[in-house]
């Protein structure tokens, strides 16, 4: 039924004689209130209340085609195959500065790949332009949210290897055949002795070291992990394959995991820990599976979150990190991905009043709109704020420079990154 006629509806059920044998305050106080909820249902009823803005509405507020640019930058960038531009736009809300990356993935000499923040996931994290110097990539934006261990919460996937497996949120992730993908992934696992198995709860995640679960951890942990009471096994990689141990030590109580160093270890509590110690034994040797699904051959991963666009349409992802802030304007870091998977987009807005420009920045519905403007087909958001910056090696230049305007007026020092190769 129309908003229209709904409002007359209620108009007449008002003016029924059931409402009409009392007081003449009482009929004043209906006519009053019948006459609201008329003009209330005309200008969109209870929409107006309980509809959100994100994403649909989104689109109304800002035609990016229309919106007058200044101060534009264009360059390629060490390759012919990478574009960098930047300019300041002028909306409603203020002044914006954005940086733009375009990367042509149709040449097969460029590549995306994953970087951790001193090849570790644990630490003090590192600034993107070092990890860019030191892995020779052409540029790259920072990834993943992380906690105050600087370790992110996400997926990692580097050259196939699953670094951590995955938490609760999107994941930007490319296949062995260059697809980009967006989206959860979920983890799967078991260890095999003989004919015994137990679940495998996670990788390299060290909030999973209670609770009755067991988890896989390796050098990439990069720091030790104390206060446990859970039974430790060491392991040495059988050669030449991806999935067979060697035991070398069984722990049961263990209180501290030391740092791993050409050896992997699971650490189980509870039940979990009780069947290491009860069927593992040293030289045993054991068979470990790890699976990641819905996409189970990337051969990078990164996680982020919310994804913004999907199919070509504007998404609201059920699962958004941070959704209190979905409304707010921040410094925004996303990746576009175009419809035929042959370019993809980096994209940085600056906030908080930083730079030259003063950029408010933007929110998530209007990066998605951005977005969309700009032919993205797949999008999504990574870790933003202060931790939303872009690098790149201008051409002729060795090391790489800071692209945009950081709101902490410096690189702040983040779990990992997404950058381009040649």
């Amino acid at each position: 039924m129309s908003r229209l006629r709904w409002g007359l509806l209620l108009s007449h059920i008002f003016a029924h004689p059931a409402f009409s044998r009392t007081s003449h305050d009482v009929k004043n106080y209906q006519v009053i209130l019948s006459t609201a909820l008329t003009i209330f249902m005309l200008f969109g009823g209870w929409s107006t209340i309980i509809t959100p803005i994100y994403p649909d509405q989104a689109l109304a507020a800002i035609n990016w085609s229309r919106i007058a640019t200044h101060h534009a930058t264009h360059e390629q960038i060490a390759t012919r195959n990478v574009e960098l531009s930047t300019q300041d736009v002028q909306i409603t809300a203020g002044p914006e500065h954005v940086s733009l990356l375009d990367i042509n993935l149709a040449n097969r000499n460029i590549h995306l790949g994953v970087v951790e923040a001193n090849n570790h996931l644990l630490g003090s994290g590192e600034v993107l332009s070092s990890m860019t110097n030191r892995t020779g990539a052409i540029a790259g934006i920072n990834g993943d949210f992380f906690d105050g261990m600087v370790d992110p919460i996400g997926l990692v996937v580097i050259n196939g290897q699953i670094v951590q497996s995955p938490g609760y949120y999107a994941v930007l992730g490319v296949t062995a055949s260059r697809q980009i993908t967006m989206g959860p992934e979920t983890f799967s696992g078991s260890v095999t002795d003989g004919d015994t198995s137990h679940v495998l709860n996670s990788t390299n995640h060290h909030g999973d070291t209670h609770n009755g679960q067991l988890a896989l951890f390796t050098p990439e942990l990069g720091t030790s992990l104390s206060g446990l009471n859970d039974t430790i096994v060491t392991l040495r990689p059988v050669r030449a394959s991806a999935s067979l141990y060697t035991v070398q030590t069984i722990q049961p109580h263990a209180t501290t995991l030391p740092v791993l160093s050409h050896q992997d270890a699971l650490v189980g509590s509870g039940e979990a820990g009780t069947w290491l110690a009860s069927n593992l034994h040293p030289d045993d040797q054991i068979n470990i599976s790890e699976q990641i699904a819905p996409n189970p051959d990337l051969v990078q991963a990164i996680g982020g979150g919310p994804v913004l666009i999907k199919n070509g349409s504007l998404y609201k992802d059920p699962n958004p990190p941070n959704p209190s802030e979905a409304s707010t304007r921040n410094p925004l870091t996303a990746i576009g991905v175009s419809k035929d998977g042959a370019h993809v987009f980096f994209v940085i807005f600056d906030g908080r009043l930083a730079g030259p420009s003063r950029s408010r920045g933007l929110t998530r519905a209007e990066m998605a709109s951005y977005l969309l403007a700009h032919g993205a087909y797949q999008a999504m958001l990574f870790d933003s704020g202060g931790s939303s910056e872009m690098v790149a090696r201008h051409s002729g230049q060795q090391r790489a420079s800071v692209i945009n305007h950081p709101s902490d007026g410096h690189e702040r020092r983040v779990a990992n990154g997404l950058f381009v190769y040649k």
